[in-house]
């Protein structure tokens, strides 16, 4: 699990969610208990996640999870503006190819095509 989906998922549970269900709503999005409960310990011992990690206890994001949070969602928007900018890149080289291609058959062809349209003509 990434640490965006982990940091989002949480922040989705809403501030003070009980353990159980962000353990619950990471297993939903195909996390092991075992590995959410190390990850979640993770941010607890970073002071990204405030509360204890028991049954009935409650846990939120503090608020340098938050800014986590936030940063985490500023590169995969950054990085999606990347990859959108080179499809737009390689889209307009292709059709340069494309058009390249295009007028060199043309020019070839010039004299054949002017004799054409001059039998058309005749």
């Amino acid at each position: 699990m990434n640490a965006y989906t982990l940091f989002q998922t949480i922040h989705e549970c809403g501030r003070d969610a009980q353990y159980v269900e962000v353990l619950n709503a990471l297993k939903a999005k195909g996390c092991k208990p075992s590995e959410a409960h190390d990850l979640l310990q993770n941010l607890l011992d970073e002071g990204l996640l405030s509360g204890r990690l028991g049954a009935y206890e409650r846990i939120s994001l503090t608020p340098k999870g938050l800014a986590r949070l936030q940063e985490l969602e500023d590169r995969r928007k950054n990085s999606a503006d990347i990859i959108s900018e080179k499809k737009k890149n390689n889209v307009f080289q292709v059709m340069l190819v494309l058009l390249g291609g295009v007028i060199t058959l043309f020019i070839e062809h010039l004299p054949a095509i002017i004799s054409f349209i001059r039998s058309l003509f005749h």
